[in-house]
């Protein structure tokens, strides 16, 4: 019996079948054709050779393909890997042989790569997927859909079972491939949702390159989980993710902070409807002030997420502060829309008023102190870690 991710897809079609999944430039998807295309596409992967446990790599730009190929890949008891196609030859070829991957799709925007990597590196199946900029029915990717069947595949697929190989940025060494299994997945999407309002009339956007676990983890997962659309884009650009905003409703962003402050910049020059947006979320970096308060100003809760590739943790805080003052606190609150100070001061008076708010509020709480971010349980030591920092601070 399929308990992995795959099966999202299936019970989607069952649940609500007519409602729209996927909006990818000019093509829209419902649930139905969404769930019936990721069938497509797993069972020409199956008649190709793929095999629970084999490895199906991906250079593709955000798109209904990259999410086809986490559900298709996923119904086969297989694991998918989206490649950084920022990388050059070599680094992806060092990717590919460590994975041992031996299908691999590609855009057209990444031929060049892909012709690099056939020379040094051996394929058994290679699928060329057009460009991501157009409605290519012609691609191959497309014929290989058209031919093959979209009857569901009863694949035995376990929570543990590896769904998706993310790999690190090799910062002090090679990049290592992080496991995500299916149960990686689901506790993700109910940890997320129990802290972003995502629900069944989410419309979210997928700018963030999917090849990172930002990309699919944050909002586009936990989205079509829940029932509600996601919106691609293949590549960020500040006027087209206004545009989308206001052309399709959007009312979840994901964004990193040099993406924010680019949008900041061109909402500075022309005004855009906003109004359907209920929450834009950041992470990955320190998110500046002037962003924090430029949207707060406007009464569009942004929340800030700290987590973890390897085991897909997004600690998904609350809406993050108003205020930062030298040497205070600020707290956020899962019962308050923005932050409230808490206190300005010397040391113990900031670590009694943190004591004091923290014992009013649930057990893991968002604190800012200092201009840095804290994630706090006070069941473990980081709270007292925290206060002893406060101290060692002044």
């Amino acid at each position: 019996m399929d308990q992995g991710l795959g099966y999202w897809a299936t019970k989607r079609e069952m649940i609500s079948g007519d409602r729209l999944a996927i909006v990818n430039r000019h093509r829209r998807f419902t649930y139905r054709e969404f769930n019936r295309r990721c069938n497509r596409l797993a069972n020409a992967l199956r008649d190709s050779g793929v095999r629970p446990g084999d490895r199906v790599s991906s250079l593709l730009q955000n798109g209904h393909e990259q999410l086809e190929l986490i559900f298709a890949v996923a119904k086969l008891g297989a694991i998918f890997l989206p490649i950084n196609f920022r990388l050059t030859v070599p680094e992806i070829e060092y990717i590919i042989e460590d994975s041992g991957a031996r299908t691999f799709f590609y855009h057209d925007e990444f031929a060049h790569l892909a012709e690099g990597l056939q020379k040094v590196v051996h394929f058994d199946t290679i699928v060329y997927c057009g460009r991501s900029s157009s409605c290519d029915d012609d691609a191959e990717y497309e014929g290989l859909l058209a031919a093959a069947s979209d009857e569901e595949i009863n694949a035995t697929v376990h929570p543990d079972d590896v769904a998706l190989l993310m790999y690190t940025s090799g910062t002090t060494g090679r990049p290592k491939g992080a496991m995500l299994t299916h149960a990686n997945h689901a506790a993700n999407v109910g940890h997320t949702t129990q802290r972003l309002p995502i629900h069944a009339d989410t419309v979210a956007l997928g700018v963030a390159p999917m090849f990172h676990i930002g990309g699919t983890s944050v909002t586009v997962l936990p989205t079509l989980y829940q029932g509600g659309t996601v919106v691609t884009l293949p590549e960020f650009d500040a006027v087209k993710v206004l545009e989308a905003t206001e052309k399709e409703k959007l009312t979840g962003l994901f964004c990193v902070p040099s993406m924010w402050q680019m949008i900041v910049d061109e909402l500075e020059k022309k005004e855009y409807d906003l109004s359907s947006v209920e929450f834009l979320m950041t992470g990955a970096a320190p998110t500046p002030m002037n962003i924090l308060k430029y949207f707060q100003a406007r009464d569009l809760p942004i929340y800030e997420g700290f987590g973890s590739v390897v085991p897909e943790a997004l600690a998904c805080g609350c809406p993050v502060v108003s205020t930062r003052c030298p040497g205070g606190v600020t707290e956020a609150l899962d019962g308050g829309r923005y932050g409230r100070l808490v206190a300005v001061g010397d040391a113990r008076a900031m670590a009694d008023a943190i004591n004091a708010a923290l014992e009013e509020a649930p057990a893991r709480d968002k604190l800012i102190a200092r201009g840095s971010s804290f994630s706090v349980d006070r069941s473990t030591d980081a709270y007292e870690e925290l206060l002893i920092s406060l101290t060692d601070s002044n």
